[in-house]
This record gives C-alpha cells, structure tokens and sequence, in this order.
C-alpha cells in the first residue's frame, strides 16, 4: 500500500525501473537505479545506528555535486522512519548548529566533516559506494502516521516557523497539488530552483510522487536559453517565481518555445495583471498563477482560461474563509483576513508555541495575508495583511532582521522598511540609529553570520531616530515612507 512519498518511489521503481527520474548535466538517473540508491542509503543509515523517530539534519552541500546521493539519503531516511530536517544551502553552518539544537537532532549528515552539535554521518559512508541491491531488506517504518519532514516557512532568529509533516499528510499535500494541475508519468519538469534546495526539493517531491522526470539543472535567465533547455531536456513543464519570468521577458524573443511547455506555474510572490498578460501572450498561454502557503500546500489557482481579475479557483479539499479580527465570516466581496483549512493541516509550528497561537486556530491555518470571496467563490489574494517583506517570494519578517541588527554592539535602534523593486516585488532595507561611525559592509558581514542571506537587508540608512510612539511601538507606514525618502543614500555611512 503506497502511505508515503517513500513507497510511491519505490513503487514507481519496481513498476518502471527504465523511466527517468532525475536528470542533470550529466546524466540520468532512473527509478530502478533510484529505488536501488534508496534502499542501499536506507540500509546504511540503518547499519550506522539511525532509528525509527531519530531526527537527522541533512546539511545539503554543493547543488550540483551530491544532489542524487542526498535525495537518495531523504527517501532513505523516510524508509526508517527517521525525521528530515534539512539544513538548506543558503544557510550558514554557524545556522544549521543552532538549527540542529532548536529540533533536537540526533544526527547529522553531510559531504564533509562538520561539527553541527549531532552525532556526525558522512554522505560518502551512507551513499558513496555505486548502488546495489541491499544484502537484506532495511526495516520499513514509513507508515502514514509517522512524523517525516520538516517544512520551513519564515523565522531568521531564535525558533524559526517550521511545521512537522507526517508521511501521510505530506503524500495527502502533494496528492492535492498534482491532482489540482494534473502532472503525470510523462511530464519532464524544470523546477524554479535546483535540488536540494527548498523550492526544488518540494518540486522534486511532487514530480517523483507522479512517476515524472526531474530535470535537476539551473532555471534560463533569456527566452533563448529557455529554448535551448527544452531542446535538451525535453522539459515541457516549469516552474518559476515572478523574478525569474521578469527577466526571461525582459530578454530578447526567441524560436518557438510556445508549443513545448505545456504547464507553467508562477510560485511565491504576487504578480501583476500586466505581467500575466505578457507571459501569456511571450512564453506560453499555459500559465497558472499559484496562491499557496508552506503550512497547507496549494490553495487556489488562476489558470490558463481565467481573467485575470476573475478570482482564483479553489483547490479541492481546501475551505478558505475571510473574516474580521474577531473571525466571523465576512460576505462575498468584502476584505478581510484569509483562514485555510485543509484535512492534512499539522497541529501547529514544531517547537514554536507563540507562532502557534497566532496562526492555527480552531482547525484554521492563518497566513497573515488579506483577501476577499468573490460572488463566484473565488479568492481575490490581497497581499499581506502582516508586516512581511515579499522578496521575489522569500518571506522576510522584519522584526526577526531587527533582532540581529540590534545585536550589534554599535547599533542603539534598527527597524527594516520593504520598498517596492522591479524585479523582485520588494526589497528588505535597514533604518539604523549608530553609536558611532558605521559601513553598510560591515552591517552586512555581521547580519550575515546572524540570519540567512536572503533575509540581510539589500540597503543600510543611518538616521539619527526612528518613528516611534510614546510606547516604544515602531509606526511602520511612517518608516515605509521615510525609508522610501532616503533610498537613494542607502549605501551611505553615518558621519
């Protein structure tokens, strides 16, 4: 009975060991060697003493280099029964130890020797050797009920914002997706991000899942190379954020890709009607527009025949309400907060219970965005509802920035302001009160040995206050608007 991304995998491997399942550079991997690499991983982890409800910190390393062997080593973990915590590329060692101690992780494995507070697992002893049937079969535990990964949505300091998916939830979360858009065995899909990062590992997951090939190589940055990966790959479906199919219609036109991707998805950020259009009418009529959350998957989708301004349809299985602060349920067409409520919901943040409170509430996902039900049932997305930076689809809490900044023993006051960028959505820039002389570099290094990359403000303003109320409360419509004043000096030192 396939309960698990785990068995589907294995399932796919012995029904169509021929099929491509992961393909790079330089060259494919299909579902028998695949399931053949998941067992062997499965039984060496096995060997090495990992146990069904372990916890394992996957440091992922060089996208490129090792990203078979670690896939194989998630699914193989899965087999056990372990937990997937994974420690994503773009996050500093220094980040992946307190994250390791934050969900007491057991172990921790990675290409090369690294101290991240865990009982240590080198890749190359769980993976290294060429995949071979395994002698016996490793112990099976990857039962439906069972805890399985941990999906990061936001949080740059202390706790972050993670939820504990167990194999069935997270095999009901894509079941929805690919049900929804209708992915299949043959579709040859080009993800947004390479794996093991988190965008392409969540679309690794999902094209697995349906048997599909992943095509695990960079995402174009012209129209021309978008034309020449499909020639290549064979790639006739996609997935990209809104910075990305910016700059493939900010580049010259090229040969008939229209015909040849048949699906495209726009992921993490909102996009304008404008841009919509263009994409239609430049790339591929075949775009849908995604509204969706770490915490509950796909909610609602603008597709391909839909007016832009019609409202997005409703995945199935998924209920959205929008209600007022006291959350009663408001009439069609009026704003207010969006709910979610879909039937493979975690219980909450893993280890975080203020965030907790805040966002699951009575059987309802709050994702701090605003929004309204047209007269047709369909969600009208209107941004954040909270003080979250939408950078090219990364959420950047402000207040988890401030935290680091303020940790600096030179710096006395620090709020951060998104502003609008055009290719990006927005931007994250840094109002600072110093004690004495500082360089938006030497902010930079230190913000970046404290929070993630992607969070470190693009811009530093030295002002000598902050607006602030009586109460100490930043009023951040007045930052906004006076970090918009001063954009222009944003690399500027204090005097």
């Amino acid at each position: 009975m396939e309960h698990s991304l785990v068995s589907r995998l294995l399932a796919h491997a012995a029904a169509r060991p021929a099929d491509p399942a992961i393909v790079d550079e330089r060259r494919t991997v299909d579902y028998g060697e695949l399931g053949r690499r998941v067992l062997s991983a499965a039984g060496r982890l096995d060997a090495l003493g990992v146990r069904r409800g372990d916890t394992v910190g996957f440091s992922f390393g060089n996208v490129s280099a090792h990203a078979v062997d670690f896939i194989s080593a998630v699914y193989g973990a899965g087999h056990l029964g372990a937990v997937v915590l994974p420690l994503y590329p773009d996050v500093l060692v220094e980040r992946q130890r307190e994250l390791v101690g934050a969900f007491g992780a057991r172990w921790s494995l990675a290409a090369e020797a690294r101290n991240l507070g865990a009982e240590a697992l080198l890749l190359a002893d769980v993976c290294g050797a060429p995949a071979s049937a395994p002698a016996s079969a490793p112990p099976s535990a990857c039962e439906a009920e069972l805890p399985f990964f941990y999906q990061f949505s936001s949080g740059t300091t202390g706790i972050p914002k993670a939820v504990l998916f167990s194999h069935g939830q997270f095999l009901a979360l894509g079941r929805s997706l690919v049900g929804h858009y209708g992915w299949k065995a043959s579709d040859r899909f080009l993800p947004a991000l390479r794996a093991p990062t988190k965008v392409g590992l969540r679309y690794l997951f999902r094209v697995l899942m349906v048997g599909g090939a992943f095509l695990n190589v960079p995402f174009p940055n012209t129209r021309q190379q978008l034309s020449e990966t499909i020639a290549a790959f064979g790639a006739n479906a996609a997935g990209a954020s809104p910075w990305q199919l910016r700059r493939l219609l900010a580049s010259p036109p090229a040969a008939a890709i229209v015909p040849a991707l048949g699906f495209l998805e726009s992921i993490g950020a909102p996009i304008a009607a404008d841009e919509i259009e263009a994409i239609r009418r430049d790339l591929t009529p075949n775009l849908h527009v995604n509204y969706a959350s770490s915490e509950s998957g796909l909610v609602a989708t603008l597709g391909p025949g839909d007016a832009v301004g019609g409202g997005y349809e409703l995945v199935e299985d998924v209920t959205v309400q929008i209600v007022d602060e006291a959350g009663a349920p408001l009439p069609a067409g009026t704003a207010g907060a969006i709910r979610i409520a879909v039937p493979w919901l975690p219980a909450g943040y893993a280890r975080n219970d203020a965030a907790t409170a805040q966002s699951f509430r009575g059987g309802w996902f709050y994702p701090g965005d605003a929004g309204a039900m047209n007269a047709a049932g369909r969600l009208l997305p209107l941004g954040r509802s909270d003080s979250a930076i939408n950078f090219g689809g990364a959420k950047i809490l402000p207040e988890d920035v401030e935290a680091a900044l303020l940790r600096h023993p030179d710096v006395s006051d620090a709020a951060v302001a998104g502003l609008p960028e055009p290719m990006a959505g927005e931007i994250a820039v840094a109002l600072v009160v110093a004690r004495r002389p500082l360089t938006p570099e030497a902010l930079r290094r230190f913000c970046l040995a404290q929070i993630d990359a992607w969070s470190v403000p693009a811009g530093f303003l030295f002002v000598d206050r902050l607006p602030r109320a009586a109460d100490g409360k930043l009023n951040r419509a007045q930052l906004k608007e006076l970090a918009r004043s001063l954009a222009h000096i944003a690399h500027s030192t204090k005097p």
